[in-house]
């Protein structure tokens, strides 16, 4: 039909208290987990792109450093995760110049 197909990784997942341990700590990095324990789970969605031949866009690198993910960003004064696997949606919006480069030229049809 036409129609593009992707499949968008999983973001890391934190902490599985994490907005607990953001409310008890003074230091919002006791509460994030290395890259590596973040994106450590053995993902559906990584064989299922690679099964149906469709391409994976992982946004890992937008939402982690190189060795953790945050959980906060103090320079934004941004939450990263609403939930133990969930972003929050002021940082979910964050993401959309890195959605905008991935994103093919669409026809305006119309406008």
């Amino acid at each position: 039909s036409g129609t593009m197909v992707v499949v968008i990784r999983d973001t890391p997942r934190p902490r599985g208290d994490v907005i607990e341990c953001l409310y008890a700590s003074p230091d919002p990095r006791r509460c994030e987990r290395t890259r590596r324990d973040a994106t450590a789970a053995a993902p559906l969605d990584v064989r299922a792109a690679s099964v149906a031949g469709v391409p994976l866009w992982d946004f890992a690198d937008n939402i982690c450093r190189a060795e953790s993910c945050p959980v906060y960003l103090p320079s934004q004064a941004l939450v990263v995760y609403r939930d133990d696997n969930h972003l929050s949606a002021s940082f979910a919006r964050s993401l959309a110049p890195a959605l905008a480069q991935r994103w093919p030229s669409l026809p305006t049809q119309g406008r």
